[in-house]
């Protein structure tokens, strides 16, 4: 009998330890089911890696260094476990906007009324806007202004005739200057009656206004240093041989003053 039970015991340990290595190696290669998350993309999966870093480098998955992950590349895997990636990058852009050029008029004797002759082109100019773009899985979560660079643009000189302005008056056609004093006011003086002249036309550069029982409501006209302009409101002190001139900032109406200016009437 004690012979017997030597030669069982260690028989038994023996069988006892290839079961056990069995079972580890069994549990050990289980394949478990996993969600990933890499930036905006979902992907289900089964793997028998043991850790984060082993599934992604099984999935040839790389991160760089803006990249992060959750849970941590040393994590062992469960069945059920997501993983989220998290994708950052940084963009530079360059927004650019157009400038318009502005258009400055001189006025000659020596051309006919209606045509005219560009003296100097005009060109538009630009605003550029540089940004930098932090965008986290494709979504953008922050802007930050960089540096901001203008191109000025080139003012365009037009050359127009006044040569051939004529009046018609008492069936005779002659021409008609006028000295008036001259005020300026501001469109911006205007909001008050919403913006509208009497006429109801906006009120901007190129509008006047007059006694329409001097010039009629409506007649284009001529007004030295300020150019071609539209007789189209009123006001209660413009009387007589009074016009006031519309500019679009009260800043260039003030400079007007009160002056004397040639005003013609134009056909």
């Amino acid at each position: 009998m004690p012979i017997v039970s030597t030669w069982i015991r260690p028989a038994i340990t023996s069988v006892a330890i290839a079961i056990t290595a069995i079972v580890a190696n069994a549990y050990g290669q289980q394949s478990l089911h996993i969600t990933l998350r890499d930036g905006s993309k979902q992907t289900e999966l089964n793997t028998r890696q043991a850790t984060v870093k082993q599934l992604l480098d099984d999935q040839h998955i790389q991160l760089s260094k803006m990249d992060s992950i959750a849970p941590s590349l040393t994590s062992k895997l469960t069945s059920g476990m997501t993983i989220r990636i998290s994708r950052k990058r940084i963009d530079t852009v360059t927004e650019v906007t157009a400038v318009p050029f502005r258009v400055s008029k001189v006025y000659s004797d020596g051309m006919r009324i209606g045509s005219s002759q560009v003296i100097v082109p005009g060109v538009n100019g630009s605003k550029s806007v540089v940004f930098q773009d932090t965008f986290v899985n494709d979504h953008c979560v922050s802007r930050k202004k960089l540096n901001v660079s203008f191109k000025p643009p080139v003012t365009a000189v037009v050359k127009e005739g006044l040569r051939g302005i004529y009046l018609a008056s008492r069936g005779a056609t002659s021409r008609r200057t006028l000295t008036m004093t001259a005020t300026g006011y501001s469109a911006s003086e205007n909001r008050r009656w919403g913006g509208k002249t009497a006429t109801g036309r906006a009120a901007r550069f190129g509008v006047v206004a007059v006694d329409p029982r001097f010039i009629k409501l409506g007649t284009r006209l001529y007004v030295e240093g300020y150019g071609i302009a539209i007789a189209a409101d009123t006001g209660g002190a413009i009387k007589g041989r009074r016009i006031d001139l519309c500019f679009n900032t009260r800043a260039e109406a003030m400079r007007v003053g009160r002056k004397q200016v040639k005003v013609t009437i134009l056909k």
